[in-house]
């Protein structure tokens, strides 16, 4: 078992390395918040870009979310940081938000 422990230690150590020899979680393949709003905003650019609009209702949102492949469990909290960092604007009194593109 320490064997396994150990290889898995070496594995992570080779991933989260970065150039200059120190250990970078940003490195990491995870679904973390920061990756999940980066994509999040690559996203509404592109259906932006597309569909020459930028108000979404909440439902839309959601869609736009799911068919891009993001975690269902996790969407509340994404549309809710998002918003507070700017990225998404609540419109007309909640039933809208504005992706500032």
């Amino acid at each position: 078992a320490l064997d396994v422990v150990e290889l898995m230690k070496a594995s992570m150590y080779d991933v989260l390395v970065n150039e200059e020899g120190k250990v970078d979680f940003k490195r990491s393949k995870g679904c973390s918040m920061p990756v999940l709003m980066n994509d999040l905003k690559n996203a509404l650019y592109a259906v932006c870009k597309r569909d020459g609009r930028n108000r979404f209702t909440n439902l839309e949102l959601r869609q736009i979310l799911c068919e891009n492949g993001f975690p269902p469990n996790k969407l509340d909290k994404l549309i809710e940081l998002s918003n507070d960092s700017g990225n998404l604007l609540i419109k007309n009194n909640g039933a809208e938000y504005e992706f500032p593109a």
